[in-house]
């Protein structure tokens, strides 16, 4: 049914149904993933270096800020004002990104991001004091950090739906955990969501995208809902 390689065939599309996740290799590219790095890294919060992983965390309450295109805290920052910039649309816009979001909200239904438009988090908090509505985009939702902790890295894993029409999203870690950090809950990822025009007969898809460079690329697909 889907010869493309760009594609996610009818049989792996029958074991994301089944299992509720798939592993794709290789979606960005090294230098891709850099060029998003270094953008990540001009956003460090004060006392946060990218060559010294001892200073990854916890941020000092100094540091924090709600802004809600810069958010940060204890053990991640959100760099959202960031979310329109060509590098990250490039991660939404070219293949296989943009084919799946075709592929599964339909063809020519999804909403095109517009460079240096507006990001998220630029009409803040849905309601006060809670979330960003991450629909009120006009490109990603920005590059995220969560750094380690030793006082999550114990919890378990657990997964979320966004209070907001379904949409298809694509979490795409840029970076492995370097080896002389403890083990914990940690990832550099460029977060993007693929708003349909009009309602599709599919319900929501979160792709979890845990792609490192330089070492092996790899995109983790988790099934929240699923429906054919």
């Amino acid at each position: 049914m889907f010869k493309s390689l760009d594609d996610l065939d009818l049989s792996i599309l029958k074991l994301l149904q089944q299992y509720g996740y798939l592993i794709k290799r290789s979606v960005l590219s090294a230098d891709h993933c850099e060029a998003l790095l270094d953008l990540m890294w001009t956003s460090a919060p004060e006392g946060i270096e990218r060559d010294r992983p001892d200073t990854w965390g916890p941020i000092p309450e100094t540091a924090h800020s709600s802004d809600a295109t810069y958010v940060v805290s204890r053990n991640k920052w959100q760099y959202r004002s960031i979310s329109t910039h060509p590098s990250v649309l490039r991660t939404m816009t070219t293949a296989p990104m943009w084919n799946w979001a075709e592929q599964l909200l339909g063809q020519s239904n999804v909403r095109p991001p517009t460079e240096h438009g507006l990001p998220m988090g630029h009409a803040g908090p849905a309601w006060p004091g809670g979330p960003v509505d991450p629909q009120l985009t006009e490109g990603a939702r920005g590059i995220y950090a969560t750094l380690p902790d030793t006082e999550t890295a114990s919890l378990p894993d657990q997964l979320h739906t966004d209070g907001h029409p379904f949409h298809f999203g694509a979490v795409c870690l840029l970076e492995d955990c370097p080896l002389i950090v403890a083990p914990s809950k940690f990832g550099l990822a460029v977060i993007v969501s693929f708003i349909p025009f009009s309602r599709c007969n599919t319900i929501k898809r979160v792709f979890h995208s845990m792609n490192t460079c330089p070492a092996t690329k790899a995109l983790f697909i988790q099934r929240l809902t699923w429906m054919l």
